[in-house]
């Protein structure tokens, strides 16, 4: 008989231990998969934010391109500027030279008219 209780005990020390372990270990997957759920969501929100940052960053590489062709564009036109400045400066250096030494023709006619004047 006291074999009996014994025997009776084991089996149910057995199911009590059972049920704590499996209790533990539901409890310990439970908090497994919410921490891997949390753990992906956190990663997709990571990978969200990083896809809106490299979007962002898109626009501004875009943004800057087109402010650079924008930039190109006045830098040929100034430059183009620049060329026809530095023409003009020429053409007018050349039309001063051509009058100075017109004007010293003149001068050196109007001198030998006074000298024939002085003469007579």
């Amino acid at each position: 008989a006291h074999n009996q209780k014994i025997n009776f005990g084991y089996p149910l020390l057995i199911f009590c231990l059972i049920s704590f372990y499996s209790q533990f270990l539901f409890n310990d997957k439970r908090f497994i998969r919410k921490k891997f759920l949390f753990t992906v969501k956190e990663r997709e929100k990571l990978l969200e934010d990083m896809e809106n940052k490299i979007t962002y960053l898109q626009s501004v590489i875009s943004t800057l391109k087109d402010d650079s062709l924008l930039a190109d564009e006045k830098l040929k036109a100034l430059q183009e500027e620049v060329r026809l400045l530095w023409d003009a400066s020429r053409k007018n250096n050349f039309e001063l030279h051509v009058l100075e030494s017109e004007a010293q023709d003149t001068e050196d006619r109007v001198e030998a008219v006074n000298l024939k004047v002085e003469k007579v």
